[in-house]
């Protein structure tokens, strides 16, 4: 069982690796559709930068996926904001 969990982890390891570098390269496509294949601390780094960068789509369909709860809530009071400020106009 050992063996099997410890093969299950370099296999993410690998994949989190090679998606990284797709990333690098600017492949989004490729990446969000194997963003569930990678390791959480990837996801994160992925999904923040996006957000950064303008990329609100692929940030909110992706949101259930975002484990950084600091981002989440973030994104959260922003949306909220911009719809209070949307109402009180």
């Amino acid at each position: 069982m050992e063996f099997g969990i410890d093969i299950m982890r370099v296999d993410i390891d690998v994949r989190t690796d090679i998606i990284e570098e797709i990333y690098k390269s600017g492949d989004l496509k490729f990446v969000e559709k194997y963003l569930n294949e990678i390791d959480a601390k990837l996801k994160n780094k992925i999904l923040e930068d996006e957000y950064k960068n303008g990329n609100e789509e692929l940030v909110y369909k992706n949101f259930d996926k975002l484990s950084n709860g600091d981002l989440k809530d973030k994104i959260i009071k922003q949306k909220w904001d911009k719809r209070r400020f949307r109402i009180l106009i």
